[in-house]
């Protein structure tokens, strides 16, 4: 579980270090009102891309692979305290192998759950940062595939490996965890930070215990 205790560290710490963590006043005033504030906007779509820092099976790190990552989704804010949230995302995945890499050609994440907003970031007043939680279902688009770099000797291990029948890739589901710093620079737009992290339920491959555990960095925009 070493790798999971690591992961949840960096989350706790890109939490820590990108909020106050300073809940919502119930007093707001008219004359301090922000226009990212969810009782003035309660639908907020958004778009999110960057990569998974961290993509590795069976939290086996020697065989990290950086993954890319977009993505579409919105919250809808049923008061200021709380919501619902939706989206898709696109995620590449796979695993190092000697030069080889075994990859799927793209999978669809379905992520939803509960948005809680939670404190002002670090320009007070003009920042806020937002917590989602809630599960993810991973659909697949293809099967695994190698790619195989034709440069490469052709010796007997990987001979044996670009020969093995390609598995095939399931429907999986897991734990989604992404906590966001949005900063209000206009009444439309709402750009940001995003870290989020992905811990599987079930096996990517069918027949194997290969799962996917992810933690990811990038950018995100609100759009009011």
């Amino acid at each position: 579980m070493k790798f999971l205790k690591v992961a949840i560290l960096i989350l706790t710490l890109s939490i820590s270090s990108l909020s106050f963590a300073d809940e919502f006043q119930s007093t707001t005033t008219s004359s301090h009102r922000n226009t990212w504030e969810s009782d003035l906007y309660p639908f907020q779509p958004y778009l999110k891309g960057g990569g998974n820092v961290i993509s590795t099976p069976n939290m086996n790190l020697r065989t990290n692979k950086f993954q890319f990552l977009l993505g579409v989704g919105t919250d809808y804010y049923l008061d200021k305290n709380w919501g619902v949230f939706g989206g898709v995302e696109y995620n590449q995945r796979g695993r190092k192998f000697l030069n080889t890499t075994l990859s799927s050609a793209s999978y669809l994440d379905v992520p939803f759950g509960l948005t809680l907003p939670y404190g002002e970031g670090f320009w007070r007043g003009n920042s806020f940062s937002t917590l989602h939680v809630g599960p993810y279902i991973a659909f697949p688009l293809s099967n695994f595939k190698y790619d195989y770099p034709y440069s490469a000797q052709s010796s007997v291990p990987y001979r044996e490996y670009y020969y093995q029948p390609k598995p095939d890739a399931q429907t999986y589901g897991g734990l989604y965890v992404d906590n966001d710093i949005m900063f209000s620079t206009s009444s439309t737009v709402a750009p940001g930070l995003t870290t989020w992290m992905k811990l599987p339920l079930g096996s990517a491959v069918n027949g194997t215990n290969t799962r996917f555990y992810e933690f990811g960095l990038g950018l995100k925009v609100n759009i009011f």
